[in-house]
């Protein structure tokens, strides 16, 4: 399933694929996104912050492997 940054929610498991059509290793989202003037941090579980370009970040899609549900459980969508 495909996101945009408006719906991903910490715990997801996602891949970021950028417009241009490069794609992160999957990660799952630690903290809510970090929106700047001229920046997106993505906050990523264990690991550094992924940082792009405002426009690059907002025009970027997502794909959601799992969410956690309210028991901290992961489930496919």
């Amino acid at each position: 399933m495909q996101l945009m940054i408006h719906t991903i929610q910490v715990g997801d498991l996602l891949t970021m694929i950028g417009p241009d059509g490069a794609e992160s290793e999957p990660f799952t989202l630690a903290e809510p996104l970090g929106l700047r003037s001229d920046s997106v941090w993505i906050y990523r579980e264990y690991d550094a912050p992924i940082v792009v370009d405002r426009c690059y970040g907002l025009d970027s899609s997502f794909r959601l492997h799992s969410r956690r549900n309210g028991h901290g459980e992961r489930r496919r969508p």
